[in-house]
């Protein structure tokens, strides 16, 4: 069974929803449709000012750049790809945040930094020698939809640079996508441009495991077969190409695989 929520059910239940545009896409929305009665639109005067829906739809805002969260950091900025995924009877949404080494006002660890003190070096994929720890990755918010309310979010990954899209796989992961290729130097530790898995039901920050397998590009999205795993995979970049993983083992992308363009 494929554990990614089913579109047309988790909109006709609750919605997250989320857009790319500057600064609707620092908020995540609930949005909820009627059943079968028309009803005048219900929208919070916070989302008010972002959403116009049509009749019978209401919304509020959920989550918000900068918001504290339950680990105690701050909600990042620059959200972009997502998915939800069904666990245990709960919605959990794994959400892309695009951040850059040094968008300070976007990190999870305050403006200032001030909440860095509080991570551990191994939790990062790159802790940039301690001087400029790369801060984009993913969190994760546990929504429940008898109460209409989140239970709580989180850190779910690390250290990562420009977290753009990626795609849930069918076995109830997220796979997260640096949209870079920065290399190892001054700066920063190790080398970037790979994909990284972060289980819906992780309670907390997983470790950054590179699937260095899949390539080192600028990954843009990726799909998974239900049948066989291949991972299908964009790249955004003038010359890009579609590539294909065929994992040795379907469902285990860290054990290794091959990659075709």
């Amino acid at each position: 069974m494929n554990p990614t929520k089913n579109r047309r059910q988790f909109i006709k239940q609750s919605v997250a929803v989320s857009a790319g545009f500057v600064g609707f896409s620092q908020y995540l929305m609930h949005c909820s449709s009627p059943e079968k009665k028309p009803l005048k639109a219900a929208i919070s005067s916070d989302a008010r000012d972002w959403l116009e829906l049509p009749e019978g739809f209401s919304a509020k805002i959920i989550s918000k750049w900068g918001d504290t969260m339950s680990d105690g950091f701050k909600v990042p900025g620059a959200h972009d790809g997502m998915a939800a995924f069904d666990v245990e009877g709960k919605v959990v949404l794994v959400r892309n945040h695009e951040v850059s080494p040094g968008a300070d006002r976007h990190s999870p660890y305050g403006g200032d930094e001030s909440l860095f003190n509080k991570m551990k070096k191994e939790d990062f994929f790159d802790y940039g020698f301690g001087k400029r720890p790369c801060v984009g990755g993913t969190t994760n918010i546990v929504f429940n939809e008898e109460t209409q309310e989140m239970e709580k979010d989180y850190l779910s990954l690390t250290g990562t640079i420009r977290n753009c899209a990626g795609g849930p796989t069918p076995w109830g992961s997220w796979l997260s996508c640096e949209e870079n290729t920065t290399p190892a130097g001054d700066e920063n530790e190790t080398s970037h441009g790979y994909n990284f898995e972060v289980p819906a039901n992780a309670d907390g920050i997983v470790k950054p495991v590179p699937l260095k397998a899949m390539g080192r590009f600028n990954h843009e999205a990726i799909c998974v077969s239900d049948k066989t795993g291949i991972v299908y995979q964009t790249e955004d970049q003038g010359d890009s190409l579609i590539y294909r993983f065929i994992p040795d083992v379907p469902g285990q992308l860290a054990e290794g695989g091959t990659l075709q363009a």
